[in-house]
């Protein structure tokens, strides 16, 4: 006994390997899974909460929006206003072919309305360096006021806007 625990450190790294290679085969006789990484078994017993869907049963392979939230969680019916207007003012004036699919999802959401609630100035793409899209649009009738939408990744977006520190860490 007292050499299988003096030697149990030293051997700590077979016995683990042989745990994980023994898991491996029982997947593999019992459930029909091949396990391709070791390790990939420790880190599927350390999961709490698993969500799996089958493409086809909850989602159908495109996104859809269905509302806007706030930093708070609270409804922002105006956000989904104005990211429907960049969607359709860079599509516009950056001579898209045709929309990616969340700009497609954010379009079939707005009203018309939505979408003619401003005049597009100028638009950039998508640009994976930027991380954002922007289009700069004003309210008709309005001369001199311009707005700028920005839709992008939040951390991209957020690194732009002059706000404190506690402020920025709140938002993300």
């Amino acid at each position: 006994v007292a050499v299988a625990v003096g030697m149990t450190p030293e051997m700590l790294p077979v016995i683990i390997a042989t745990c994980l290679a023994r898991g491996a085969s029982l997947l593999a006789r019992t459930h029909g899974v091949i396990v391709k990484r070791l390790p990939a078994l420790h880190d599927l017993g350390a999961i709490d909460v698993l969500c799996v869907d089958k493409t086809g049963t909850l989602t159908q392979d495109r996104p859809v929006v269905d509302r806007a939230l706030d930093a708070d969680g609270e409804d922002a019916p105006e956000v989904l206003r104005r990211a429907a207007a960049a969607a359709w003012w860079t599509l516009q004036l950056a001579d898209l072919p045709a929309p990616d699919a969340l700009d497609e999802a954010l379009l079939q959401t707005a009203d018309e309305d939505d979408l003619t609630a401003y005049d597009g100035i100028a638009a950039l793409p998508f640009d994976p360096v930027r991380r954002l899209t922007t289009a700069v649009v004003r309210t008709p009738g309005t001369l001199g006021s311009h707005t700028l939408l920005v839709k992008g990744a939040a951390e991209a977006v957020l690194e732009r806007c002059a706000l404190d520190p506690q402020e920025r860490a709140r938002l993300l």
